[in-house]
């Protein structure tokens, strides 16, 4: 039997205490194999607490690593910026595009100013400027005003939706 030093019992009870154990454990709990659908539906929806020393200003991660590598990018939204407005809530919302598409290049990002009904299930985004990676702004940033559409709680989009419209942003 292996003794471990007083040093390697205190990492190994800190690490059983910390978040990232309650967080694997849910992650773990989700049969997300690629032939449930379902599954990566629910897995998608599971967002992942950043420390506040690891993001700048208020904006926050809404998903984990792996899902933003399947979906092809890094979604962020404004937690100081969700306010009563339009629909009833508005916020801020940045993609950063892990894996170019032909349209948009890798670390090239968008940012959305949005509005959500969240009883009602709509939602509209009403302004858009797009960066390319090197950080200019585009000048062509696309539509300013979309149509109010309804929701699909069950994708992504709906995802950071449910967050935003429960008040449950990392």
């Amino acid at each position: 039997m292996t003794i471990l030093k007083p040093s390697e019992t205190a990492a190994l009870e800190r690490a059983a205490d910390a978040p990232m154990l309650a967080q694997v454990e849910r992650w773990a709990a989700v049969n997300s194999g690629t032939g449930n659908l379902a599954g990566l539906i629910a897995a998608l929806n599971l967002a992942v607490v950043i420390p506040a020393s690891a993001q700048a200003s208020n904006w926050r991660h809404v998903f984990s690593t792996p899902m933003e590598r399947l979906i092809g990018r890094e979604i962020h939204v404004d937690r100081a910026s969700i306010k009563p407005g339009r629909l009833g809530l508005i916020f801020k919302e940045r993609h950063i595009i892990l894996k170019g598409n032909g349209i948009q290049k890798a670390g090239s990002s968008m940012d959305f100013e949005r509005t959500v009904d969240c009883k009602g299930g709509r939602s509209q985004t009403y302004r858009t400027s797009i960066y390319s990676a090197n950080g200019k702004r585009s000048p062509d940033n696309g539509p300013q005003e979309s149509p109010v559409k309804r929701v699909d709680w069950d994708s992504v989009d709906g995802g950071v939706l449910r967050l935003v419209c429960h008040g449950t942003l990392p």
